[in-house]
């Protein structure tokens, strides 16, 4: 009866899950795309983020580096 029900539980969890993006094509033959999670609490959107942070203070600071020793 434990299994069973822990079973059902996984069976719930997966069927609850909504795809982080979802397409949908409307009556003119456009395509409409819905992002149902925020992208600053996915794993891509997390590593996105911080390559634009190192990007923003790493190469400025690398060509003022370059342009001191030329």
């Amino acid at each position: 009866s434990k299994k069973e029900a822990k079973v059902k539980d996984s069976k719930k969890k997966e069927t609850n899950k909504k795809p982080i993006v979802e397409t949908k094509q409307k009556i003119d033959n456009s395509i409409e795309i819905q992002v149902n999670k925020s992208p600053g609490r996915t794993l891509f959107g997390k590593i996105v983020a911080w390559l634009i942070i190192a990007g923003t203070l790493l190469v400025p600071l690398a060509t003022l580096i370059y342009i001191m020793c030329i």
